[in-house]
């Protein structure tokens, strides 16, 4: 029987028998007497304090409560007696390692830590380059490599910053480099950092860029411009990080809890009740699972999604609780399976993308049907749905629509001031999963004597030939629409995202008004006078000829019309607009709001006039021949 007492050592408090505590005690004197002299000794005698603590608290477990006298002399021949030292640096001896002569070997075990001496954001990278003994801009050029590939620099860093401890001591820095742990290294870290600090703090590491050459400064240089600016920026926010902190680790677990709990009932779904009301799909899914490949892609894919919300759900904890939520074995054995994962979904998925692909084109073929319509006395169209659209000049009316046939059951038609609408229904499948729903154009056919008027909006995609009386369009929401003139005037009107309108052949007159992202385009088009105004992101794209054109810009739209030959340009720009015009006589333009006219050719008569920063100017023909 020994008897104990309770010691703190950095903080921790342990069990030591007695006769251990007597040893430990002198041993930590003449240390103590050693670097007390030393400017640097009260942060020596700290690090060596922790790194005893922490070997200490190696050999304590469930089964072992008491460090014993075994422990501490254990501990004493892995960090060295201060004799060794005093030896070495006066005459050269044998020194004196224990009881038997010979010194106790340290096995060399690499940590992984963050590296606060080098870092930039949190010190990652630089904590991975010393854990593999390579550069650290290496590690951050992978980093932004992952990152412009597909994002996942940016998650797997978060991960390894909320996994990986920062080493704070010097013990930990030194097992962070495989170095081994004992008084004279120890020594070493700390008065290596304390020269550093007192010749330039953190400046230093600058200058020893410079010693690595032009092409390390080059690619070190954005790195050091995120170091300013995530300094300035942990200045900023350091008073309000524990607030936000909080914030963003309920809004991680509550988020991540709901994206699991729902990721996983539309698993058990497809695996369990595939048959659901809830389930909409193109063709049965019964089809697909009689396949083992349904279950393994299916199962595959979740756990590929699963485990990145799983770290996040991990991530959101441990800013809740201001401590480390991560388990090293668990993260790895995670890490792996979602290798796993991706795996079996990129070799299984292919095969059952190649099966879903085979029985779409069986079911589609076997599906289509084709429907005629008894429509007459019509001149002007309004047509909006998922339709390919073919409009032909004749003598008769015809209306034709192929495609599946529940898709031409949503078809809904229409006359109206001799006005045919064609509209397609949209399906009301709220609250219910759609699985291999895809856009299923239907196909319109329209023959007609004479169109007036034409109206195409949602997906809409038409073409128009054979007509040569003046006519009207109007495109909106993704409307698009290509048709050849043969003479004949065109208004237009232009608005939705990526509405979209193409012209060639010839026209006595264009005039067209253009907003909201819309796009106008002619090639070979010849044309006598030309207007269009545009408005918010639009954009023009002009080939061809006319006498004379009008234009109007704003909201940062563009014109580009260096391959349109013009005799006569009117042109104004205002708003961050930009216009490319060629122009053979005459040019009369005026830019505003940092707006810019490019124009090229020789026109005689040139009237310019600029405000606010605006510009116009002339660009010379470039030859690629």
């Amino acid at each position: 029987m020994k008897k104990s007492i309770n010691i703190t050592i950095n903080n921790f408090v342990f069990q030591i028998e007695e006769d251990a505590y007597d040893i430990l005690d002198k041993y930590l004197i003449s240390i103590k007497n050693y670097y007390g002299k030393e400017k640097e000794g009260a942060e020596i005698l700290f690090d060596i304090e922790a790194s005893i603590a922490e070997k200490f608290s190696e050999k304590i477990n469930h089964k072992k409560q008491v460090i014993n006298l075994r422990d501490v002399e254990k501990v004493i021949r892995v960090m060295g007696q201060v004799e060794e030292f005093e030896q070495n640096e006066n005459v050269e001896k044998n020194t004196k390692n224990s009881k038997d002569g010979k010194k106790e070997e340290q096995i060399l075990v690499k940590k992984l830590y963050r590296d606060e001496d080098d870092q930039i954001i949190a010190g990652v990278c630089s904590g991975v380059a010393s854990y593999f003994g390579i550069d650290p801009i290496f590690i951050r050029l992978l980093f932004v490599a992952l990152f412009f590939m597909n994002g996942a620099g940016i998650l797997i860093y978060i991960i390894l910053w909320a996994v990986m401890p920062l080493a704070k001591t010097s013990s930990q820095k030194l097992e962070m480099r495989g170095t081994p742990i004992n008084l004279k290294k120890i020594e070493q870290v700390v008065k290596e950092k304390s020269q550093m600090i007192k010749e330039e703090g953190r400046h230093s590491l600058n200058r020893l860029a410079k010693s690595k050459g032009i092409i390390y400064k080059i690619f070190n240089f954005p790195f050091r411009v995120l170091e300013n600016i995530f300094s300035f920026l942990k200045k900023i926010i350091g008073g309000i990080w524990p607030f936000t902190s909080i914030c963003l680790g309920v809004i991680f677990v509550l988020s991540s809890f709901f994206m699991i709990l729902g990721l996983s009932i539309f698993l058990g779904i497809l695996i369990f009740y595939v048959d659901s009301p809830y389930i909409v799909s193109d063709f049965p899914l019964s089809q697909l699972t009689d396949s083992p490949l349904y279950f393994i892609t299916g199962i595959s894919v979740y756990f590929v999604i699963l485990i990145p919300i799983f770290f996040i759900l991990m991530l959101g904890f441990t800013m809740l609780r201001r401590k480390n939520s991560f388990s090293t074995a668990i993260s790895g054995i995670l890490i792996s399976l979602w290798i796993v994962a991706i795996a079996g979904a990129v070799v299984t998925g292919g095969e059952f993308a190649l099966k879903v692909n085979s029985e779409l084109q069986k079911d589609k073929n076997i599906r289509k049907v084709s429907r005629t319509y008894d429509y007459q006395d019509f001149q002007k169209l309004y047509i909006g749905g998922n339709f390919n659209v073919k409009v032909k000049q004749g003598d008769e009316f015809s209306v034709v629509a192929g495609g599946k046939e529940d898709d031409l059951d949503r078809i809904s038609f229409n006359i109206e001031d001799g006005q045919l609408q064609i509209v397609e229904k949209l399906e009301k499948e709220v609250g219910k999963i759609c699985i291999f729903c895809f856009n299923r154009e239907s196909e319109l056919e329209i023959i007609m004597p004479e169109l007036n008027s034409y109206v195409g909006f949602r997906d809409t995609d038409s073409k128009i030939d054979g007509f040569t009386n003046d006519i009207y369009i109007s495109l909106g929401e993704t409307g698009k629409t290509s048709m050849t003139l043969g003479g004949q005037s065109i208004d237009c009107k232009l608005s939705g995202i990526n509405s979209r309108l193409e012209l060639t052949g010839t026209s006595t007159a264009l005039n067209c008004e253009l907003d909201g992202n819309a796009n106008l385009y002619t090639d070979d088009f010849e044309v006598q006078n030309v207007k269009i105004k545009q408005g918010i992101f639009s954009h023009v794209f002009l080939d061809g000829k006319t006498d004379e054109m009008e234009i109007g810009l704003s909201g940062s739209a563009r014109v580009s019309a260096f391959d349109f030959f013009t005799k006569n340009v009117i042109i104004k720009t205002e708003d961050h607009s930009r216009a490319e015009i060629r122009v053979l006589e005459k040019l009369k333009a005026l830019a505003t709001d940092y707006s810019k006219i490019y124009y090229r050719g020789n026109p005689k008569d040139v009237s310019k006039k600029i405000n606010n920063s605006a510009k116009i100017e002339k660009e010379e023909d470039i030859d690629w021949e």
